[in-house]
């Protein structure tokens, strides 16, 4: 049996199913992580979702989860899909803990992984020209792009490395996009600073991680990795740096996407200033609460 009665019948009600396709699998893993997260019941790994970006050893919450004194083919399988379910979940937490540490992380012109992410974010957005003074960092064209002074550096405060990897993302893989925005808001009846936009937007999905939105949305994206039996994989997805950053790539998908909603809004709304941002903002973010559910 499992651990606590009233937990038993929970499990088997998550996890007997025996089918192992996409469907099944996801919809197991996001039930399973729901209930983690509000359920009286399993208040004692509430931590597993709740803590962001916790990390965990999947065999030892399994074996403290599941407890079989008798293994028939029912408690087998719902076994087995509880270490899927605590595998997949370790793999989401592991790609918010990534998000947070870049959030924690602070531009230093001395590491050439920043400088390399600057300069990538100004080559897809303007490849037609040098920056002046190109060979350091600070120059007044970096205000074409939409950053505050000519040190780009101090926009990242706020949101760290995290805003300038998701910028440079956009610009690297949704380049057309990227520009054709730039231009568009470059407009003086358009405007608004298209790099002040992108920063906004990283702290939007920083909330959406705080409500626990893109957590569901990982394990969305995410849990086709476990539906096979994981005990014989050679590496297992949460401890697989392809899975990890095939998980961070999801959310920088949605920054995406999110960065082109706001520019619709923003043209359909057509305001008079950019005074009219956080206004606009808001009905975006509300938008895009409505399309993508909590856990």
């Amino acid at each position: 049996m499992f651990g606590g009665g009233s937990t038993t019948s929970e499990l088997l009600r998550i996890c007997s199913s025996s089918e192992d396709d996409r469907y099944d699998v996801v919809t197991m893993a996001i039930n399973f992580a729901s209930a983690l997260a509000h359920r009286k019941r399993f208040r004692k790994y509430s931590r597993l979702v709740r803590d962001l970006g916790c990390d965990f050893m999947v065999e030892e919450e399994w074996q403290e989860l599941f407890q079989a004194k008798k293994v028939t083919e029912q408690t087998d399988r719902v076994a087995d899909n509880v270490r899927r379910c605590l595998e997949v979940l370790r793999l989401a937490n592991k790609v918010v803990g990534s998000m947070l540490s870049l959030k924690r992380e602070t531009f230093d012109v001395f590491n050439a992984r920043h400088m390399d992410l600057l300069n990538i974010f100004w080559q897809h957005m303007r490849p037609d020209r040098e920056r002046s003074n190109a060979s350091g960092f600070i120059s007044a064209d970096w205000i074409e792009l939409g950053f505050q002074n000519a040190d780009p550096t101090t926009d990242f405060r706020g949101m760290g490395i995290l805003g300038l990897v998701q910028l440079a993302y956009f610009s690297e893989h949704r380049t057309q996009r990227a520009r054709f925005i730039h231009a568009a808001l470059s407009d003086p009846k358009k405007y608004y600073p298209f790099a002040i936009i992108g920063i906004n937007i990283t702290s939007f999905v920083f909330e959406m991680v705080q409500e626990l939105r893109i957590q569901r949305i990982l394990l969305e994206n995410l849990s086709h990795t476990v539906a096979g039996n994981i005990t014989r994989y050679e590496i297992v997805p949460s401890d697989d740096p392809v899975c990890l950053l095939f998980g961070m790539n999801v959310v920088h998908d949605l920054y995406c996407l999110i960065f082109e909603e706001f520019y619709l809004q923003w043209v359909i709304m057509n305001p008079e200033s950019i005074m009219s941002f956080g206004e606009i903002f808001d009905e975006v973010k509300a938008s895009i609460r409505k399309k993508y559910e909590a856990l």
